[in-house]
């Protein structure tokens, strides 16, 4: 059967110019020269293998965190920033006084040493706690941990975080998955309420949690929300005097990419998948690398529990919580660090 179009003829003229040259530095015309390529259609050469084709993915301006991966809470784990707990703000309302510091005295396992505590000292009939607005802000551009530089990163970070006009994205009558760990200092008998609010403090779900001791305990919820808002906040308080930890403050869109708990956003892992890849190459050469050695890619510290993890420091400037799975191709081709 011969093909529709038969034969092709390609035609392609040249200046003749060195490389480099623009043609407007050129006194004299240039000689054009013509040069005929014919495609004979009804007689294919080499098989190409449908294998060739694919996506390639890399964990580089929040293309995973905060993008692809379906995590709506920056910094859930406390372990993104060291000495301050990068994308949480600390909330007092009416005459309430508390603080917050990051803890390393009791942490929930080694791999995830940090926690945040929040402390009540008098709540004066208010109520005080912490929120996080998703993933604002912007990455720490000079790919270092040294204290020094994050104090200058930092204000480049509040103003984008100011700038931002859109931050946790919640749509009205959705469900969302919520967990966190959390434990309480000797004394405090109140409970915790957790809510994604709008910004003027509308609470759009909400749900409250009872039950905390001494000892790290999980806690699980599904929230639905009443309203749709481009700019939400997740708030976890208190109107209670005492101290409370927290740790792995998680909340992921029910669905999700094949409907993993932990998985994929779905509107664009389909848009990816409709691309029909044979493979995805994933996360990433220089991300692999890291940038020591210490900081290179380690499969085996991807698998397991997500608390248990203890991600690594991403090469373009942010912490990684090595969490993210790529199910959308036949064949997913990882990219390995020889490491040791």
């Amino acid at each position: 059967m011969k093909h529709p179009l038969g034969k092709v003829l390609l035609i392609a003229t040249a200046t003749g110019l060195p490389y480099g040259t623009c043609p407007a530095e050129e006194a004299k015309p240039a000689q054009a020269s013509l040069a005929r390529i014919t495609v004979d259609l009804d007689k294919p050469g080499v098989k190409v293998s449908s294998t060739l084709y694919g996506i390639f993915f890399e964990e580089i301006q929040r293309a995973g965190e905060g993008g692809l991966y379906a995590e709506l809470i920056q910094n859930r784990s406390f372990e993104d920033a060291p000495g301050f707990p990068l994308g949480w703000t600390l909330l007092k309302e009416g005459n309430a006084d508390a603080r917050i510091a990051l803890d390393k005295t009791q942490p929930l396992n080694p791999n995830n040493p940090t926690s945040l505590r929040l402390e009540i000292v008098n709540p004066n009939g208010g109520r005080a706690g912490v929120f996080n607005e998703g993933f604002k802000g912007r990455p720490q551009e000079l790919g270092s941990r040294e204290a020094r530089e994050w104090d200058q990163w930092l204000t480049t970070y509040n103003q984008a975080v100011k700038q931002a006009k859109t931050g946790l994205y919640v749509e009205a009558n959705k469900d969302y998955r919520l967990s966190f760990h959390a434990r309480c200092g000797e004394g405090f008998q109140g409970q915790l309420t957790v809510s994604i609010e709008s910004q003027d403090g509308t609470a759009l779900a909400s749900r409250e949690f009872t039950g905390n001791g001494g000892l790290w305990t999980k806690h699980e919820a599904t929230l639905t929300v009443s309203a749709t808002d481009l700019n939400a906040r997740l708030v976890v308080s208190t109107r209670q005097a005492g101290t409370v930890w927290l740790d792995m403050v998680s909340l992921f869109p029910k669905d999700t990419y094949r409907g993993r708990s932990n998985g994929l956003r779905l509107d664009l892992a389909r848009m990816l998948e409709a691309m029909h890849p044979a493979f995805v190459r994933f996360p990433g050469g220089c991300y692999v690398e890291g940038d020591s050695l210490a900081d290179s890619y380690r499969w085996k510290r991807t698998i397991g529990d997500v608390a248990q993890r203890p991600g690594h420091w991403c090469v373009w400037g942010y912490q990684s919580s090595d969490d993210m799975i790529t199910p959308i191709a036949r064949a997913p081709k990882s990219i390995l660090a020889n490491t040791r």
